[in-house]
Formats: C-alpha cells, sequence, structure tokens
C-alpha cells in the first residue's frame, strides 16, 4: 500500500473556502507537487493518433481528448467498484465488448450523478461519433472526470468531430494534458522492451490527484502496447497488476465514481499474436513497472501530499 501524506493548509483564506466546486477545479492558488517524474515529450504512434480540443468545459485549458486507433483493437478494463457509478462507467460496462476504434474522454464535467439524462448524453454523442468514424457504438469507449452533478453538454463533444484529421494529430503529453482537472502536472510513461528482432513499446499516462483510495479513485490511465494480443491475454496483464499498482494507493481514502484504466493493443490486427510463454513474462514485467510508475505519479499529486 502506497499512501500519500498531507496536512491542512493552516492559512488559507475564507475567500479560497468558499470557492464553487466548479472555481475550485480552475483555482490557480493549488499549492503544486514536490515530486518531480520526466514528461514524456513528442510521442507519438503509427497506430494511434491523439486529438485534443477546447469546448468549454474547463475555462481556458484543452478539456477534450478524442484517440483514433487504425482498427477496432482488443482492449482490457478496470473500473471503480463504488456503488454510485458515474454515467460514463454505466455506459462502457454495458457497451464494452473488448474492442476500441474510439476512445473519447472529457475533463471538467464527470457526468456523474447525472441519472438517465447522463446516459442518454453518452448515447447522443457516441451515435454520432459511430457516423463520423464508421464503427459500431460497441467499439466506442467514454470516460469523463472533473465536476460532479452537472449535466454534461454532448454538443460541446459532437462539434469537435469535424476536427479529428491527420493535421490536428498531437503526442501523448497533450493527451495527458487534456484531461488534467486539479492535477499539478501530466502523468506520462513509456517503457521500450526487445521481443525477437522489434522494440515493442509500452506508454500512456494518467490522471488523478485527490479521491484516491484502494480499488482507484478520482483516477484515469490509459496505457497502449504495441504488440499484437488476444483480449483475454490483454486482460490478463491488466488484472494481474492492479493491486501492485493503482489499487494500492491512497491519499484519502475517497473512491469515487468514474476510476477507470483501459489497456490497448495498438499494432495492425493483422500482425502475429504474440503467444510465447517467454515473451508474454517479459512483456509483463515490463507493464508492471508501467503501471507502478504511473501509480506513484497519481499518488505523488495528491492534493496536499508531502510524504509517500
Amino acid at each position: 500500500m502506497i499512501w500519500g501524506c498531507y496536512h491542512m493548509v493552516k492559512n488559507r483564506s475564507t475567500k479560497d473556502l468558499s470557492l464553487s466546486s466548479n472555481e475550485r477545479l480552475y483555482h490557480t492558488k493549488k499549492t503544486f507537487s514536490i515530486f518531480k517524474f520526466p514528461i514524456i515529450k513528442n510521442l507519438t504512434s503509427t497506430h494511434v493518433k491523439f486529438y485534443t480540443f477546447h469546448t468549454g468545459f474547463k475555462k481556458k485549458r484543452e478539456d477534450l481528448l478524442i484517440v483514433v486507433f487504425d482498427s477496432s483493437v482488443p482492449v482490457a478494463a478496470a473500473y471503480s467498484k463504488t456503488s454510485t457509478p458515474s454515467a460514463p462507467l454505466i455506459w462502457d460496462k454495458k457497451n464494452n465488448k473488448g474492442f476500441c476504434k474510439i476512445l473519447i474522454v472529457n475533463s471538467g464535467n464527470a457526468n456523474a450523478h447525472t441519472g438517465m439524462r447522463g446516459i442518454k448524453v453518452i448515447d447522443n454523442y457516441v451515435k454520432r461519433a459511430a457516423i463520423k468514424f464508421n464503427c459500431s457504438i460497441e467499439q466506442i469507449l467514454v470516460s469523463s472526470t472533473g465536476v460532479i452533478g452537472e449535466q454534461l453538454d454532448a454538443i460541446k463533444i459532437i462539434n469537435k468531430f469535424p476536427l479529428v484529421k491527420d493535421s490536428n494529430n498531437k503526442d501523448l503529453l497533450s493527451a495527458a494534458k487534456a484531461i488534467m482537472t486539479t492535477d499539478t502536472f501530466p502523468k506520462t510513461i513509456m517503457k521500450k522492451i526487445r521481443i525477437g528482432s522489434k522494440n515493442i513499446r509500452i506508454f500512456g499516462f494518467a490522471k488523478g490527484s485527490g479521491m484516491i483510495a484502494p480499488n482507484m479513485g478520482t483516477l484515469l490511465a490509459y496505457i497502449f502496447i504495441e504488440a499484437n494480443f488476444s483480449k483475454n491475454v490483454l486482460k490478463n496483464l491488466l488484472h494481474s497488476h492492479l493491486e501492485t499498482s493503482f489499487n494500492s494507493i491512497s491519499v484519502d481514502g475517497d473512491t469515487s465514481t468514474s476510476d477507470t484504466i483501459m489497456l490497448f493493443s495498438t499494432v495492425n490486427p493483422k500482425d502475429k499474436k504474440i503467444v510465447k510463454e517467454t515473451d508474454i513474462k517479459k512483456i509483463s514485467k515490463t507493464l508492471k513497472d508501467v503501471m507502478f510508475q504511473l501509480a506513484l505519479q497519481v499518488v505523488s499529486d495528491g492534493e496536499g501530499i508531502s510524504k509517500l
């Protein structure tokens, strides 16, 4: 178990305490993390593209990430065990069939505690995305993070679909920044591993700084392996390392409605699948380190954290 220890800020003004939840999300006086991690810059991939936009969910920063895969790829996912899941979690659990073509993540609005209307909002923009990207709704996954209890405006997301084109392709760091809320730094990682004659990259990004408890909290993480796996092998890889990474961190003991981690196989599905046990174990060892390092970045950015 990795705990982030924090202390109360004695000199916080009454003006700060009176801020609404939405104002606190954008408040500029938040203390920055005292821990430093390497930032992965200029990382792009042949088979997955990142597009980020400012929609207005957040006042100034980009707040929408659309991830587009060349084809429908295997995906494994783990979700919050909360009894009050957000609309995106409910939608994903119902529609995730183990393959993904499009991932849509917005920040600034969690679409949580929004009732059936929150589900209908997702249905709206997912159906439009399925038409735009020529795929089925079961090949689209969604996540939201931010203010709880406010209805999500689907039009803000839909209006950005026409801007998804090669000339607007961004890198991993831009993707990480687009999903930040109260985070003080973007959380990215990349590791390389040699399998046979090929160098395989495992890379990803995450967000989270508050409501982090065992079994994950207000935490989103997306990891990509440039290797071809079956969805069952991918699922085993993900779940074998959850307990030593994202399920072992805590900041404030609170579990949220929205936590999600996804693991994608991002190569051409026509490429030969990795089935050799020694190769899978080698990749699994590297993935374990990737997941642990991302989890460490999350807990180190806990709100008010001074010790790990």
